[in-house]
């Protein structure tokens, strides 16, 4: 056996050699779990941007206010991105048969906010569709694609920094059509904060006039006093803004 020398001698190197191996498995482990938090931090940041982006490329208005994005959008029957989509009358909620203005149009709106819970935040998505001025059967209300919801993107986030610039870009009669958005996320991993930014510029391609239908919407005698070039453009932009709506 061991005599009392040879355990006073092993007894310490051992409770070295074990003390460094937790230490190592401990380090190891942390480093693991904040690696894993910073890819779900990517994914939360890249996923809430891109849900932003198809948000500002829809919208007819863009605003700020008292810290949150609000987004208004004209309904459809489709997802906004599918090329067969058609309008939704605000009367009734039937289909569009021919070129609406806004004012015609349902509408609804999108709006991204920050909610504290406690010591923690989230980054919160509603979308709530107007019917103050519809008077829409059930049946009717099934051609409108989007519903009156709620959907968080990040959730319990140490912090979030939410930051939007809004602007003009010069193509846009009516307001910003323009969105600089900058999104970070910090969260307390293995005892440390871990954060990751993300950026996101986009611009709306419904945002050029208050209206849809060029035809319905403006005389000819509007743009006589313009130069014939500028009428031009203004003419094309509309074509291009049509597109996948139904023109006049």
């Amino acid at each position: 056996g061991f005599g009392v020398v040879e355990v006073a001698v092993i007894m310490p190197m051992a409770v070295l050699l074990i003390g460094a191996m937790i230490g190592t498995i401990l380090y190891l482990t942390n480093v693991s779990l904040r690696t894993q938090g910073k890819s779900k931090q990517q994914v939360e940041v890249i996923t809430s941007l891109d849900r932003m982006e198809q948000d500002v490329r829809n919208a007819m208005s863009i605003t700020m206010d008292g810290g949150q994005l609000k987004i208004v959008a004209l309904a459809t029957n489709k997802d906004p991105l599918n090329t067969d989509r058609q309008l939704i009358n605000k009367g009734d909620c039937s289909l569009a048969t021919s070129g609406l203005t806004p004012a015609d149009a349902l509408q609804y709106t999108v709006t991204y906010q920050t909610q504290p819970s406690g010591a923690l935040t989230s980054l919160v998505r509603t979308i709530s569709v107007d019917y103050s001025a519809s008077s829409c059967s059930t049946a009717a209300l099934a051609n409108v694609w989007q519903r009156t919801s709620s959907e968080t993107f990040i959730a319990g986030a140490k912090s979030i920094f939410f930051d939007v610039v809004l602007s003009n870009d010069g193509t846009s009669f009516t307001g910003n059509n323009v969105a600089a958005i900058q999104l970070t996320s910090e969260r307390m991993l293995a005892g440390q904060p871990v954060s990751f930014t993300g950026y996101m510029y986009a611009k709306s391609v419904s945002i050029r006039s208050e209206c849809l239908c060029f035809s319905r919407c403006f005389a000819p005698t509007v743009f006589l006093h313009q130069k014939n070039k500028y009428k031009r453009k203004i003419r094309n932009d509309f074509s291009n803004q049509t597109k996948g709506f139904h023109d006049c």
